[in-house]
């Protein structure tokens, strides 16, 4: 079944293929992340950007994105360009995050995109480690 599966998300365009590679660790490994729904705008070696829908799940009482949301989508966007360069370099490195900063600039009230420009940092990070 799961080498079923990597042949399928082989197939997938770009975009789509990381979305659903995203969902399928989410909804294994961190299912608070599964919960976001979250879909891949755009991916490359600069960085990652990422959607995250407004809906019953990540809205709070006052119309507006919940902060634990909002930092989740925030992580999974860093996480992103860190497991793309850990799967690149195929070591046997496990991704934890040791520091998290985040500036939230306005009230998410509709689709919010997350993005971690850092993939060059995160890719040479992780070369260092290997």
């Amino acid at each position: 079944m799961a080498a079923a599966l990597r042949l399928l998300l082989r197939r997938l365009p770009s975009p789509h293929r990381e979305t659903w590679q995203a969902r399928v660790f989410a909804a294994t490994r961190v299912p608070m992340l599964a919960m976001l729904w979250p879909r891949v705008v755009r991916i490359d070696a600069r960085g990652v950007a990422l959607r995250v829908p407004l809906n019953w799940r990540t809205r709070n009482h006052v119309r507006s994105q919940y902060l634990g949301a909002m930092v989740a989508a925030a992580d999974l966007a860093a996480g992103l360009n860190a497991m793309r360069a850990i799967e690149r370099a195929a070591a046997p490195v496990v991704l934890v995050f040791k520091d998290v900063h985040a500036d939230f600039v306005k009230r998410a009230t509709s689709h919010t995109t997350y993005t971690c420009d850092d993939g060059e940092r995160v890719a040479a990070a992780v070369d260092e480690c290997v």
